[in-house]
């Protein structure tokens, strides 16, 4: 595999299969009809990009980023995902997504793209900086479901 045989494009609602299996690796399953949902409302969003890697038409990997705003840090973007199978990983799939990402970053005037990563996955920390990001903080998330 060379870096020509990998397409980088934007992610279209057809590609909800193959994310849900991506988002199974990552750890993060769901259920189809849920994941289809959002693909179809994001591939839209003018402050989000959703990429997939694809490889001979067979998706292998995505990423998305998307606008964020704080009092704190101003605009910035947010890589929110960023996955690619395992049997490809090492390839240089996901330097190339994230490359992509920095691209739409700028395009979208902003200077600063940031990136969590859950703090086991010492694999994915090497890899964002490797790829020039600095580690910044470290901290918890917590969430609340509300009713409708």
């Amino acid at each position: 595999m060379t870096h020509s045989d990998v397409i980088i494009r934007a992610a279209a609602p057809t590609d909800g299969a193959a994310l849900r299996l991506l988002m199974d690796e990552l750890g993060y399953p769901m259920e189809h009809k849920v994941l289809q949902a959002n693909l179809e409302q994001l591939a839209t969003d003018p402050e989000c990009a959703l990429l997939v890697a694809e490889i001979s038409e067979q998706v292998c990997g995505f990423a998305m980023a998307y606008t964020s705003k704080s009092l704190t840090a101003g605009k910035s973007a947010i890589i929110g995902h960023l996955v690619v199978t395992e049997s490809k990983r090492g390839a240089g799939i996901g330097r190339r997504l994230v490359a992509e990402l920095k691209d739409w970053t700028k395009r979208q005037g902003l200077t600063t793209i940031r990136v969590g990563s859950q703090t086991y996955r010492e694999a994915a920390h090497k890899f964002y900086e490797d790829q020039g990001f600095n580690k910044i903080k470290t901290q918890l998330w917590f969430q609340q479901t509300l009713n409708e």
